[in-house]
């Protein structure tokens, strides 16, 4: 048994390794491909230190694990550069500042406690800081001083580079590496949605090659399948629309020769990172939405059947109460009016005490149900806020996140606000700029105001009718708990009224017994 136990470790050790090796290797040759090679200077394109972290922080659990998959890490790092064309000196070097990148956002993430449950944006920062700008500063640092001992370039924007490629590879990967599971499969039920799947993906796939052809006014529209995705599919859908818009987002810079502009490969890296935490936090915000309807459900459920036992129970109290009553108040009625002879008294007596036990027994039960009531039960519930984005760029798309975040905070007065604020604007801009005023500009401009509102209005109503939903049953919850208290203070005054009738009987019915 213990060798059977030690044999399927030793596999799963293999599997996350290599897994980590090839994931490390795949993304790491892969940026430094779409850039054209590291020989004269990093790449700004390096998401493999952020899948390493997601790696080791979602499947290392032992001091042996952490070391293979540190050693996958540095192999991985190591074949990308080398083949990406870097100096075997600064390959080796870059390799190791990689591995120890990783080792510093593991050592911080775990001093934290372990992945922290992520609801406020206080939450959000302090984890952004300690897991990816640290380890990237960090980095940063040493391949300064690697490259200033090499001689082979210029310290501050090796540096600069450096921090900003893995720290972008940190805000792209992490939202949704560190949230997916396999158990999100089942529950998406894929093979009855197939056909919605892929009409979403080729949709998604049309508008980003059309977006990456025609440029910034039809980038927009990617945010909206990613959130389009995270609705419809959760995590899934969105990681697999960022997947998809990535693809063809870097496949656009590998081909184009102007692509492989330094700012523009950042803010692409950027948008897909703005992508990615707004899509992984809307599917997380209506994961949280529908796990509080299912407990909601489920707690009202439960009331129900509670309160449907109670009345069961009164009928059967009622029930059980009849006979033995019509047998005491018959006999007692007899031996008062003196129609029973002296030697069946007794007899009669004895019906009368048998009956009032029988009274005594429920009369207990029904105490002891009293005092087995738990309570009311009180709903308390939590607003989550959604995070926000704020960046210096003059970045379209970031208008559109901003309507979001307005209407979630605000509903439909905060959607409408802040698509009068673009609005004006945007128009401002078109009757202030001499290249404004260009037919195609301006209906690409009311085109990105239109899907502001439409997006805007249509998130603020779904919020609305998810507070209504919550509301009434919310109301409905409580009418039952005000029912089933109800029964139960009636059970605890029955119970309370029939004491002192019960001793009379039982008392006197007994002295009848005895002759005394």
């Amino acid at each position: 048994m213990t060798s059977s136990l030690s044999r399927g470790h030793n596999a799963r050790l293999a599997g996350i390794t290599a897994a980590t090796l090839a994931g490390v290797f795949l993304l790491g040759y892969g940026g430094i491909f779409v850039w054209g090679g590291n020989s004269e200077a990093t790449s700004p394109i390096w998401p493999a230190t952020a899948f390493g972290l997601v790696m080791m922080l979602r499947l290392s659990h032992s001091r042996a694990s952490d070391a293979a998959m540190l050693a996958a890490v540095l192999a991985g790092g190591l074949a990308a550069n080398l083949l990406g064309g870097a100096p075997t000196a600064l390959a080796v070097g870059y390799s190791l500042i990689n591995m120890l990148d990783v080792m510093a956002g593991l050592f911080v993430v775990r001093r934290m406690g372990g992945i922290p449950r992520i609801k406020t944006m206080q939450a959000a920062a302090k984890f952004t800081l300690a897991a990816g700008a640290f380890p990237s500063l960090f980095g940063a640092l040493l391949a300064a001083a690697l490259v200033t001992w090499h001689g082979a370039g210029d310290p501050f924007s090796t540096a600069a580079q450096w921090f900003m490629a893995n720290f972008l590879g940190v805000m792209i990967l992490f939202p949704f590496g560190l949230t997916v599971s396999w158990r999100q499969f089942a529950k998406l039920k894929l093979d009855h949605r197939l056909l919605e799947a892929a009409i979403l993906v080729s949709l998604i796939t049309v508008v980003a090659v059309a977006g990456f052809r025609y440029g910034a006014p039809v980038l927009f529209l990617l945010l909206v399948g990613v959130l389009a995705s995270g609705v419809r599919f959760r995590l899934l859908g969105a990681g697999a629309a960022l997947l998809v818009i990535a693809a063809i987002g870097f496949a656009a810079v590998y081909s184009s020769p102007e692509g492989r502009n330094l700012y523009w490969v950042e803010m692409l890296q950027f948008y897909f990172a703005v992508c990615s935490i707004a899509g992984v936090r809307t599917a997380m915000l209506l994961n949280e939405r529908d796990l509080h309807l299912a407990i909601i459900e489920r707690r009202h459920k439960r009331v129900v059947r509670a309160s449907r036992f109670k009345s069961q129970l009164l009928a059967h109290v009622s029930h059980e109460v009849r006979s033995p009553l019509s047998a005491i108040i018959g006999f007692s009625a007899m031996l008062e009016s003196g129609s029973l002879s002296a030697d069946r008294a007794p007899e009669f007596a004895a019906i009368i005490a048998h009956n009032g036990e029988l009274l005594q027994r429920l009369h207990d039960d029904l105490l002891d149900l009293s005092r087995a009531e738990s309570g009311t039960l009180t709903m308390q519930p939590e607003r989550v806020a959604v995070a926000g984005f704020r960046f210096g760029a003059p970045v379209l798309y970031l208008v559109l996140v901003g309507v979001l975040a307005a209407s979630v905070r605000f509903r439909l007065l905060g959607a409408g606000a802040s698509l009068i604020v673009a609005a004006t604007i945007g128009f401002a801009a078109v009757h202030s700029l001499p290249g404004g005023r260009d037919l195609f500009r301006v209906e690409m401009l009311q085109l990105y105001l239109a899907v502001c509102s439409i997006v805007g209005v249509r998130t603020a109503m779904l919020l609305n009718e998810r507070d209504l939903h919550l509301a009434i049953i919310e109301r409905r919850h409580k009418r039952v708990v005000r029912a089933s208290h109800f029964k139960s203070q009636l059970l605890a005054h029955v119970s309370h009224e029939v004491r002192s009738p019960l001793s009379a009987i039982i008392g006197f019915s007994a002295m009848l017994e005895s002759g005394s």
